[in-house]
């Protein structure tokens, strides 16, 4: 086992969680953190490795949202990192938003079903740590999609993008989300890109 490092080190991943080749070479950077000593825990952050985004108008950015959370509460920033993913520069914005970042990207130019590489950084400032994560962002029409109308845990309300929620550890938690999908009699499914597929976690329909 190799010793703890007393100075801030980077920890690659290579060769996993991503299909070869998708967004670069074979060599390229799937996923990396800067371990500081002193921080007891990372920043939480999480992408599949698909994420579609919809049209948009001309000259205008489309955006999607990225989850991220530092445990400790402290502030984020995101930014695009083009040594990533090879990223054009320019080609896509992302900013801080409650409970993660917002990834924008000028559709218009595009067809859909066209993609491009994010490289994303996430950093927490106070403590000089960070992750950075790769996707693929695909354009699609998503004006048939599931609309998010209201998001409640324990009766009150969240922001539909980037609420966060404090549970107490052995407790129970509830958290409803209220959907609605414009395309009638379609089944609408729910999934979690976090939390562990079997129980005490679980989603089930309220209809």
């Amino acid at each position: 086992m190799s010793p703890i490092s007393t100075a801030p080190t980077e920890i690659y991943v290579f060769g996993c969680c991503r299909i070869e080749g998708l967004l670069f070479s074979a060599d390229s950077v799937l996923f990396k953190t800067l371990y500081v000593p002193g921080v007891d825990s990372s920043i939480l952050t999480q992408a599949p490795a698909f994420i579609l985004i919809g049209m948009s108008a001309p000259g205008a950015l489309a955006y999607t949202f990225v989850p991220a959370v530092s445990t400790r509460g402290a502030a984020l920033d995101c930014a695009i990192n083009t040594a990533l993913a090879y990223t054009p520069t320019g080609e896509l914005t992302a900013s801080a938003v409650p409970g993660g970042c917002s990834i924008g990207w000028d559709t218009s130019k595009y067809s859909l079903g066209d993609t491009v590489g994010v490289g994303l950084r996430v950093s927490e400032p106070s403590t000089g740590q960070y992750n950075d994560i790769t996707f693929l962002m695909m354009s699609a029409d998503l004006s048939g999609a599931p609309v998010v109308h209201a998001v409640i845990s324990d009766d009150q309300p969240l922001p539909t993008n980037g609420g966060t929620i404090q549970v107490t550890y052995g407790a129970f938690a509830q958290v409803v989300f209220t959907i609605f999908d414009p395309n009638a009699g379609d089944i609408i499914t729910a999934s979690s890109t976090t939390l562990p597929a079997a129980p005490p976690s679980a989603w089930a329909p309220l209809l």
